[in-house]
């Protein structure tokens, strides 16, 4: 027994419905290869159709969202913000002047800055303001390429065997005067340092380190220098100078390293 004909056309084309048109936009899943199926809403939408920095959809096949970004940006929610198309960038410590120069050069848009994530880092905007009280308390904002980032404050002169917890070290921030408690890096004593590779807490002596220049010297190579305090008679050989940048606020003091000591042996 033959069907009628307009039984055999809903057959015939209700698993491929979308691939049978040159445009499957806004129509129902399955989608071609220029497309994206959103499930939650059963729709092909074509792919990196989202901007940088407005919401995308992880409910997605494939799974995710990043094909609906555009280049190489990524489908994440940072901060609590929500799933955004974010571009990708190299997180770093803020622990040197240059920190703006670096930070605007990996986000260029003005007023975001790289915050890391469980899949790399993103460029996303600030959540401070340089406002007293903007971070709560023990904690400050300082502002880099435009965005607020809030760091907990430490004095590097107050207690030279542990001012920060965690495992975190105290060390100048930015081309700032404040100093604040940020995570150490690998880096000896004289070795060369720089934003994404920081210097040992300590030294092989017990000294705190900071990855800084002299200020006298503000083009030189960053290395990792044990803190000092001037007249105090804690160098092992050269003299106690002013670092680029920090200060202890409460005992008023700039930050001052060890310039011309030799490396360890």
């Amino acid at each position: 027994m033959k069907l009628p004909l307009l039984v055999l056309l809903p057959l015939a084309t209700s698993c491929s419905l979308a691939l049978d048109f040159d445009d499957v936009t806004g129509l129902p899943c399955p989608c071609d290869d220029q497309h994206v199926c959103i499930r939650s809403s059963d729709t092909c939408v074509p792919r990196a159709s989202v901007d940088d920095f407005k919401a995308c959809s992880t409910d997605t096949e494939p799974p995710g969202g990043d094909l609906l970004c555009k280049g190489t940006s990524i489908c994440q929610d940072v901060n609590n913000q929500g799933p955004r198309c974010l571009p990708p960038c190299a997180p770093q410590s803020y622990a040197l002047p240059e920190a703006s120069v670096v930070i605007s050069e990996e986000c260029p848009r003005a007023g975001t800055t790289c915050w890391p994530t469980a899949r790399g880092g993103v460029c996303s905007e600030g959540l401070c303001e340089t406002t007293p009280g903007s971070c709560g308390p023990s904690a400050e904002c300082q502002v880099f390429n435009g965005a607020g980032i809030c760091f907990t404050i430490c004095e590097i002169y107050s207690n030279l065997e542990d001012p920060c917890a965690g495992g975190l070290t105290c060390h100048p921030i930015g081309a700032t005067q404040t100093t604040a408690c940020i995570m150490p890096g690998v880096r000896e004593r004289t070795e060369v340092c720089s934003l994404s590779e920081l210097c040992r807490s300590e030294d092989e002596l017990g000294r705190n380190m900071v990855c800084s220049r002299p200020q006298a010297a503000p083009s030189a190579t960053p290395r990792c220098y044990p803190i000092c305090r001037p007249g105090g008679g804690d160098c092992l050989a050269g003299s106690c100078t002013q670092a680029a940048s920090g200060r202890d606020r409460i005992n008023d003091i700039p930050v001052h390293i060890c310039d011309g000591e030799p490396g360890p042996t």
